[in-house]
Formats: C-alpha cells, sequence, structure tokens
C-alpha cells in the first residue's frame, strides 16, 4: 500500500529501535476516506481503544498471532506495527495508548513504510 499522508511535523522524532509506527497511512487505513470500516464499527472501536487505553495495530501488516481478546495483531519482525492512522488522530490528540506512553517516555518510535500492495500479494501467495 502507499502511503498517503507524510509523516506530520508534530510527531516525536524518529529513532531507530523505537516502537514501530507506520509512518504515514496505507490507502484503507481506518482513519482514510477509502476506509472500508463503517462509522459505527470505527465508533465501537475507538470506545475499546480508550476503555482498554490501547491502541491499532496496523491490518497491512501480517497477523502474527491473536491477542488475549482474540483480536488479530499485526507484527513486523516479531514486533508489534501501530497504525500511522491512530497515532495522528488519536495518540497525538487524545495520549490514548499506554504502551504508546511508556514508548515515548523510554525508547521512542521509529517510523516504517506500510506494506506495498506487491509486498502484501507476495506474502498472500507463500502462504497459500
Amino acid at each position: 500500500m502507499s502511503s498517503t499522508n507524510e509523516v506530520d511535523s508534530t510527531r516525536p522524532p524518529s529513532c531507530v529501535g523505537g516502537l514501530k509506527v507506520v509512518e504515514g497511512r496505507c490507502d484503507t487505513c481506518v482513519f482514510s476516506k477509502a476506509s472500508p470500516v463503517r462509522s459505527g464499527r470505527l465508533r465501537r472501536l475507538a470506545q475499546s481503544w480508550q476503555r482498554q487505553d490501547t491502541h491499532q495495530v496496523c491490518h497491512q501488516f501480517p497477523v502474527a498471532a491473536e491477542g488475549d481478546d482474540g483480536e488479530e495483531t499485526g507484527m513486523l519482525d516479531g514486533e508489534n506495527v501501530v497504525c500511522g492512522g491512530f497515532f495522528d488522530n488519536v495518540y497525538l490528540v487524545r495520549g490514548t495508548g499506554q504502551l504508546l506512553r511508556i514508548a515515548e517516555r523510554f525508547g521512542g518510535f521509529e517510523y516504517v513504510p506500510a506494506p506495498t500492495i506487491h509486498e502484501m500479494s507476495q506474502r498472500t501467495e507463500e502462504e497459500s
């Protein structure tokens, strides 16, 4: 997926080895106009993030595991990858996400590009 938004200048600087965050938004990000997620579902997600003080993982990264709540988790090289739209629209605005607050204090964030369509199709072929 191509990154439709550049890194926001209000973001903390990138730090190699920090918590991975998508540097922009993929074309189907739940925070984009092309989101396949309906507003009611997005509202329920937002309530869940707030209630659990957690964050949204990027849905474009391969699903490596299921969390305790049965939700799929996005991983890159065994590491959690935070949705860029969530980071800009929820974390930087409201501070929601305990792991992100801890990461900002101790290790920072490493901004990574969203996977391209080619990378996603290769992974799908490899899994078949």
